[in-house]
């Protein structure tokens, strides 16, 4: 078994969404969340939110004392952004590629994104990015050809 699967095995996806949810939360600078918020988007109460954040600081990936605000530390602000990459990669396959509507490729995403190992998360992006960029230069040349004149591009305008 491979260290990934050992630190899935070790995080479950009710973990990786407190680490998510608290990461999306964090005001800019050094902010803290409250737990009534971490409650309030999960949709759970406050007494679940602190057992759960009393094993992520057991765990080392959060900073919470007594009645403070939360912090991720940085191991868990590097695994946060992990699980957030994961779930972005997934959205964006399923709406980019898929075409999927937004609010079921973001569930989807949501479900997937605990389970989805390396290597295909790898080679997703790669495909994502592939996809994306075939896109962005089909538009680019389309908006091109619709520059006016004197940058180069488009139609001239008539008299």
């Amino acid at each position: 078994m491979g260290a990934w699967e050992q630190e899935l095995k070790h995080l479950s996806p009710n973990m990786e969404m407190y680490l998510k949810t608290i990461l999306s939360l964090e005001p800019a600078g050094d902010g803290g969340v409250r737990v009534s918020e971490i409650a309030k988007s999960l949709h759970v109460t406050k007494p679940s939110v602190s057992e759960a954040l009393r094993w992520l600081r057991t765990e080392g990936l959060v900073v919470h004392p007594a009645y403070g605000e939360v912090r991720l530390s940085a191991r868990g602000r590097r695994k946060a952004e992990e699980i957030l990459h994961r779930f972005e990669v997934l959205r964006q396959f399923f709406v980019d590629v898929l075409h999927v509507d937004q609010r079921t490729a973001e569930r989807d995403a949501c479900e997937i994104e605990h389970v989805v190992g390396p290597v295909t998360l790898k080679r997703l992006t790669a495909y994502v990015e592939k996809a994306t960029r075939g896109r962005t230069r089909a538009k680019r040349s389309r908006l091109g050809s619709l520059e006016s004149p004197a940058r180069g591009g488009g139609r001239r305008p008539t008299k």
